[in-house]
């Protein structure tokens, strides 16, 4: 029981973060950066699908980071967006296609920590010449596109533009 209390707070700390993210700093973070957070970096990729095309050039490719590492880089992209805006990004996770809300992505890419007991996640919006049959939701899939933050009515959305799914 006490391990579900701690899953709920830490995804309502997550859903909070996620609405406070592109708003200026008020308290003090960790000196955590993607640049620091690169650099342990495994080379292997995880043992979920592996992307068939990775010719596609990407600044952040969480595709081959660990489940912790992936976690926390998707964590740190969420309380730090300043640092991710503009780079793209290429991540591997299952598919959810969310209730559709006015103004939030129409899917959703998400990762688990290395217990499985917490999400975290980017909605990403396809290329607007992506013609593909997209997967059913839960199956693992690639995306890659641009990081961007952008608010609407007063609330952040950080999301993926202009993705590609790769198989």
């Amino acid at each position: 029981m006490k391990n579900v209390k701690k899953c709920i707070y830490l995804i309502l700390t997550g859903f909070t973060l996620t609405l406070c993210a592109c708003s200026k700093k008020t308290a003090s973070l960790p000196e955590v950066t993607p640049q620091t957070a690169q650099k342990q970096v495994q080379t292997a990729p995880t043992a979920s699908v592996q992307s068939a095309d990775t010719s596609s050039p990407v600044d952040i490719d969480l595709t081959r980071m660990n489940a912790n590492m992936t976690y926390a880089e998707v964590f740190n992209m969420l309380i730090e967006p300043e640092f991710y805006e503009g780079k793209t990004v290429r991540i591997r996770g299952s598919l959810h296609i969310p209730e559709q809300l006015e103004g939030a992505p129409p899917y959703s890419c998400i990762v688990w920590d290395a217990t499985a007991c917490c999400p975290a996640g980017l909605g990403f919006y396809l290329a607007d010449d992506a013609d593909i049959t997209m997967p059913k939701e839960d199956e693992i899939i690639t995306v890659v596109g641009t990081y961007t933050c952008t608010e609407l009515d007063g609330f952040s959305t950080i999301s993926l533009i202009n993705c590609i799914l790769e198989s």
